[in-house]
């Protein structure tokens, strides 16, 4: 192989690894503009559970915080935990209305003890 192969091959290679590095750099461009990865130091939250008298009120007054909070452009998260008996309905309006999807979890102690339905209130609220 001569000179001139050598310097051919070389200079393919260093335009391969530029080109590699090039796309590397803008994918990982790409990914920071259409990713929403900013870390926010406080946090907003609200829990929205079933079987209390009230449970329409404060409904409301979950959107109603959440809505405020958008409109005020706070720069925190917005967290809504729901339990799993929440109407549907209304985690589609919260959704719908705020943009914020309430996580749905389930009591801990739910179906694992034998207790009867005046318990069951207290036992579906997440700890």
């Amino acid at each position: 192989m001569s000179f001139n192969g050598v310097l051919r091959i070389s200079a393919l290679l260093f335009v391969l690894v530029f080109a590699t590095a090039v796309v590397e750099e803008s994918v990982a461009e790409y990914t920071k503009m259409t990713t929403k990865t900013t870390k926010h130091r406080n946090a907003y939250a609200s829990m929205m559970y079933m079987g209390t008298p009230r449970d329409y009120e404060f409904y409301v007054a979950t959107r109603v915080l959440i809505r405020s909070l958008v409109k005020l452009n706070v720069d925190a998260d917005l967290v809504v935990i729901a339990s799993r008996d929440v109407p549907v309905r209304w985690v589609r309006a919260l959704l719908c209305t705020t943009g914020t999807f309430p996580s749905l979890v389930s009591g801990f102690f739910s179906g694992r003890l034998g207790l009867d339905g005046r318990w069951t209130a207290a036992v579906r609220r997440p700890i």
